[in-house]
């Protein structure tokens, strides 16, 4: 169950294998998907904060040094208090909303997520490329440190705005062979072991591909069975081939006795 600490004395032995691989380059490639998707949400919020921050700046400067030279630039003009005012109304406003939304807070949330998943991609990515089976870390260590560093991502890092979503599925979507993020590819298929083909432990990084070449020849029956009608030929001719020489030297000796 989740959450509950198996003892290392109930935990079968891990090797290496095919789908322990698979695994990792998915859970890699759905790391540089969050990546792109945290940093994309980065830049929505900081041009948030720019586009509110700058604003509140200049306008608030400008109106401070208005108020303070009122006299001076609107003469007795008794509604000079009411426009500085207004101005004044309009930069608090602007500033309760940028921190009501926080999205300097967010924009911050975002680049931690997007800097955490590019390390535990590159990280991943760097033991499934460059090394083989033999040199590589212990796959038990190595499958509990990505899972929980992978799930401690996903509790920690903030949610992903609906437009980022809907960009990253308009550039990626029709990507093929990638493992795409669970908030952009919606439902995934559960395979349990049986149902793969998981190359045996200690074998070559990379194994001939017999399925293919099982698949030009034929199924292994009917291979089988092209086998069995090919020798069977070859004792049918071989058995007449027999027979026609007999045949000739019964009919040769029956010449020389005449």
């Amino acid at each position: 169950m989740p959450g509950e600490e198996v003892s290392e004395e109930t935990t079968p032995e891990l090797t290496w294998n095919k789908s322990l691989e698979e695994y990792f380059c998915n859970t890699s490639e759905q790391c540089m998907g969050y990546a792109w998707l945290h940093k994309r949400c980065e830049e929505m919020y900081s041009h948030r904060t720019i586009f509110i921050d700058l604003p509140t700046i200049i306008i608030g400067a400008v109106n401070g040094f208005v108020s303070v030279g009122s006299k001076q630039i609107f003469g007795e003009d008794a509604y000079a208090p009411v426009y500085i005012g207004g101005v004044s109304l309009f930069v608090s406003i602007l500033s309760t909303v940028n921190s009501y939304f926080g999205w300097s807070r967010k924009a911050e949330a975002h680049k931690i997520a997007c800097n955490s998943y590019s390390k535990l991609y590159r990280f991943i990515a760097v033991e499934m490329n460059t090394k083989p089976r033999s040199e590589r870390m212990n796959p038990k260590k190595f499958l509990e440190y990505v899972r929980t560093t992978f799930d401690q991502l996903g509790e920690s890092s903030p949610l992903i705005a609906p437009t980022i979503v809907n960009s990253f599925i308009h550039k990626f979507g029709n990507l093929k062979d990638f493992s795409l993020p669970e908030e952009t590819n919606g439902l995934h298929a559960v395979y349990s072991f049986n149902q793969r083909d998981p190359s045996p432990p200690n074998t070559p990084d990379q194994p001939l591909k017999i399925p293919s070449l099982m698949s030009k020849l034929g199924s292994p029956s009917s291979v089988i069975s092209s086998a069995i009608g090919s020798v069977a030929r070859q004792k049918a001719e071989s058995h007449e081939n027999t027979v026609d020489h007999n045949h000739i030297a019964v009919k040769i000796t029956q010449e020389s006795v005449d």
